[in-house]
């Protein structure tokens, strides 16, 4: 159970990347889809079952929403080839996020970030870990869950595009007591405009396979 015992607040944040020099562009897919293939980069080192209470917790927020998420866990810098879905990135289809210790030049509560080209699309974001154990550290909650739902909020906007932060729900652009009261209730999700616009966008495109 989660419970808040500070004035603690997480944050979010959007990076437009208007001009994509310096970062990995996504290529683009076609034909109907319900799944999203997402490379998962734990640079932090979080522990395997940190890891796989993130993500377990994150394939129920998407599979509220209608989607489904399959998890790819990528080790080791450089040691994919081209070929490899660990290097793939495909809007909407192959996204990645990038597991760090903590964000630079950014507040040090901010738990994580969305790269977004300036028309709206991205495949790249990053959920920091050192905010989140902080945050273990002043409520006693496990650092899988909260890790879960910063990624399910990252990846979506990876899928919602620019201007997806909300007045309500998980893609609030800061998290205070009552919503994270909720995520301990499993009742933190995206709300049903949300959801129908993430299916549009990956029905409107090809059914990713591993071996694309």
């Amino acid at each position: 159970m989660l419970v808040l015992t500070t004035r603690k607040s997480i944050w979010f944040g959007i990076f437009l990347l208007h001009i994509f020099a310096g970062a990995r562009a996504c290529a683009q897919v076609g034909a109907p889809a319900s799944q999203v293939i997402v490379s998962v980069h734990n640079d932090a080192h979080a522990p395997v079952g940190t890891l796989t209470s993130a993500e377990t917790t994150a394939s129920r927020i998407f599979r509220e929403a209608g989607l489904n998420v399959e998890w790819m866990n990528c080790v080791g810098v450089g040691n994919h080839g081209s070929a490899s879905p660990c290097t793939k990135a495909a809007y909407p289809t192959y996204l990645h996020i990038r597991i760090v210790a903590r964000a630079r030049n950014l507040p040090a509560a901010t738990f994580g970030i969305a790269y977004l080209a300036a028309d709206g699309s991205g495949c790249y974001s990053s959920a920091f870990l050192e905010p989140m154990a902080h945050l273990h550290a002043s409520t006693g909650e496990g650092v899988g869950p909260v890790l879960g739902h910063v990624m399910a909020h990252e990846i979506a906007h990876l899928l919602l595009g620019t201007n997806s932060h909300a007045a309500e729900g998980i893609m609030r652009a800061q998290w205070q007591k009552d919503e994270l009261l909720s995520a301990s209730k499993g009742e933190l999700l995206f709300t049903p405009r949300e959801s129908q616009v993430m299916r549009e966008r990956l029905f409107a495109v090809g059914r990713p396979t591993v071996g694309d």
